[in-house]
């Protein structure tokens, strides 16, 4: 993270984000992905209310659909897209650090601020197919 000192936030240096592909194939005649988290945690302090995440349905490298609304990486926990949901194409997960601009921002999502504790943070996505 590279430090704003203007907006006395943190941002990536390059406005960078992250993206997962999961797909699925299956004769299964309805199945699920569940996406869970562990809290992206430093000691007591945590980015879980930092990180946005948007799901989409992906049809072409290029093209998809949003499902849903911007969620904090907290609140995106547990949320599951059906093979119906999924149909022609298949689910993307966008990972990126708050921005401080409303619109590109989940509601319950802050910038990383200058009293947040330096250092390493991890945390765990965990994606589960049930049939």
């Amino acid at each position: 993270l590279q430090y704003d000192s203007v907006n006395k936030i943190f941002t990536t240096a390059d406005g960078s984000y992250y993206a997962v592909d999961v797909g699925c194939n299956s004769n299964a005649p309805d199945w699920a992905i569940t996406h869970t988290v562990t809290s992206l945690a430093n000691g007591s302090e945590n980015l879980d209310n930092n990180v946005n995440v948007t799901f989409m349905v992906q049809t072409s490298n290029t093209a998809g659909t949003q499902i849903g609304d911007i969620l904090s990486y907290a609140a995106s926990n547990n949320r599951s897209f059906t093979k119906t949901q999924l149909t022609g194409g298949w689910l993307r997960v966008y990972y990126g650090i708050a921005t401080g601009v409303a619109a590109r921002d989940a509601a319950d999502v802050t910038p990383v601020g200058a009293t947040k504790t330096y250092g390493s943070y991890s945390g765990r996505v965990t994606f589960t197919l049930t049939p």
